[in-house]
Formats: C-alpha cells, structure tokens, sequence
C-alpha cells in the first residue's frame, strides 16, 4: 500500500517532536497471539528492521494529516528512524529494550508490566499503564497491546503511545499546556498502515 503526500506536513513543534521521536506509518493485521502468556519484548513493541514503514493519520485540532516514517537504515544494533523525510532519529536495540542515545533515555524497558518506569526522553519519566489492551485502528484490530505514558520534564508535555506486538506505535496522544497563556494543545496520531519486513 504506497501513500503520496499531497502538500507539506506543516504541524506546531509538539507534533514535529511527538511523530519524529516516537516515529509513528502501510498493510494491517493483527497482533497477539491466543495463548500467549509471556508479556512482549521491547523489541517486540516496536520492531526495528530497514525499511519497516508505518503511516499515520495525525490530527492537530486544525486539520488532519498524513505522516509517513520509516526505517531508513540499520548497523548492527542501530536504526535510524525518518518521519516524512526530516532528520532521522536514531534508536539503539538493546537487551533491556530501545534506547535513544541521543537523549540519553529509553523510548521502552523491559521487563514489560504494569508499573515499570524508566527515565525517557527530555526529563520525562515513562510508566506502563496497561499490557492488555485491545486497539481497533484503520489498519485492524490489535490485542495485548502496551499503553506508556510519559509525564514530566521542564516542558510539561504528556505523551501517551500505545504499542501492539509485532505492529508498533499504534496510537499516540500528546499533550502540552502553556505556562503563559494555559492553552492547551493536543495532538493525536493513529496508525492507518504499515509494513514490516
């Protein structure tokens, strides 16, 4: 399934920022096997592999948006990440679960249960919420699904991302409230496709 991006993705930094560094873009299936006992990896949540392709339908409260990012290439444990050609963001596959060596941070940890926390991106601290949830999307219905929820830091700035084994970033949801003015801006994205190789 191929998307062609009609005109160029112009979204407030909160969206650059959530779509790029969670890098949430074609096909659909579902995830979760019956009988499965043992709680997904990591490396399961979000599979990292060159050219993997997720596209997402993102809703700025102004208008809705086509963001497409993909796997754009790989060295050993390394993968960068592309959304919508920008600068690509960069994940270390490691035993514990993905790492973002530029933030110093993970984007997940093992082991996977409700509770676990970890320290993620731009001071945040990331909790698992849920590990069986249940996602039903334009690209198909997902089960045992991960729900991460970062808070924190100096921005202020909530992320939620729902994972699906063998899927990825299914859903993601960030929120930011503005010191100044408190408005608040929402972002949503919603996986539409994807392809993993």
């Amino acid at each position: 399934m191929g998307f062609i991006q009609v005109r160029p993705l112009i979204i407030p930094a909160l969206v650059a920022w959530t779509v790029l560094s969670l890098a949430v873009g074609c096909g659909g299936a579902q995830s979760g096997r019956a009988g499965d006992a043992a709680p997904p990896t990591p490396q399961q949540l979000y599979p990292l592999a060159k050219g993997n392709v997720w596209s997402y339908s993102v809703d700025t409260g102004h208008e809705r948006v086509l963001s497409i990012s993909r796997v754009v290439s790989s060295a050993g444990n390394q993968y960068e990440v592309s959304n919508n050609r920008s600068p690509s963001v960069k994940y270390e596959v490691r035993a514990e679960g993905i790492y973002q060596p530029a933030h110093e941070a993970w984007l997940l940890r093992g082991p996977i249960a409700v509770g676990r926390e970890w320290d993620a991106a731009s001071g945040r601290t990331a909790r698992i919420r849920d590990v069986d949830m249940s996602m039903n999307t334009q690209a198909g219905t997902f089960r045992r699904c991960v729900r991460v929820e970062e808070t924190g830091g100096a921005d202020g700035r909530k992320v939620v991302t729902t994972y699906c084994p063998d899927v990825g970033p299914v859903a993601v949801h960030a929120s930011l409230v503005t010191n100044v003015t408190q408005m608040k801006a929402s972002v949503r994205a919603t996986l539409l496709g994807y392809q993993l190789n």
